[in-house]
């Protein structure tokens, strides 16, 4: 529980009334609350967009927050906040009160791309038949190919509409946490280029990346 909110007290409460009760399973007293109880919990919060989460990203638009964030989810770059910035977004409980720069708690830290992303992955129309496999799991090589062709013909557009254009890629060490968390046997991982006067012969590859871990396929764009 720790681990998830770093003691955030809505969290706490929300993640153990999740567990321990919305849960039917977690109502049998006679068996243990587990780590995997607590993940799960942690998931439908998210996928819910439980109020208070719904609140704090709403404050994502405002500029004073994204001159904080963004460089948090680009993974680096120049910092353009003022220690106004700063003390705001601690304020607000999104970004940690002491230490490093991050955001507050790794729930949040997922959060925040998700709900950035929302609106687009709403939009989209396209027929899922020719990236579903026909017992019904993505053909991720397949969708991610597609992917890179329609980055190339729309990136500019699609770019300029998104507010936190400087975050992009996650690094391996992340995704490969992701899979072991999931038990997912494969795992890929999508890097945006976006350094002025690169060609798109460069931009676009597609890599297998073995060594630290298990395969992830890392997709230029």
């Amino acid at each position: 529980m720790w681990e998830l909110t770093a003691g955030q007290p809505w969290l706490v409460n929300a993640l153990a009334y999740e567990t321990c009760f919305r849960n039917k399973a977690g109502r049998d007293r006679s068996r243990p609350v587990t780590a995997d109880d607590i993940h799960a919990a942690r998931e439908r919060l998210i996928l819910r967009r439980e109020t208070h989460l719904d609140q704090l990203t709403d404050k994502l638009q405002e500029e004073r927050v994204r001159r904080v964030v963004e460089p948090l989810l680009s993974g680096g770059g120049e910092s353009r906040f003022s220690t106004r910035d700063l003390e705001y977004g601690r304020d607000l409980g999104l970004i940690a009160q002491h230490g490093p720069l991050r955001i507050a708690n790794p729930i949040y830290a997922e959060v925040v791309p998700r709900e950035l992303a929302y609106a687009a992955q709403e939009g989209l129309v396209q027929e899922t038949a020719w990236y579903v496999d026909a017992d019904g799991a993505l053909n991720l090589s397949r969708l991610l190919a597609a992917f890179q062709e329609f980055f190339r013909e729309h990136s500019e557009h699609w770019i300029e509409r998104f507010q936190y254009r400087e975050a992009g890629p996650q690094g391996l060490t992340q995704t490969r946490a992701y899979m072991e968390r999931c038990g997912a046997a494969e795992g890929h991982s999508v890097v945006f280029d976006r350094t002025e006067g690169t060609s798109w012969d460069r931009k676009m590859f597609r890599r297998e990346e073995t060594a630290g871990g298990p395969p992830v396929t890392v997709w230029g764009m």
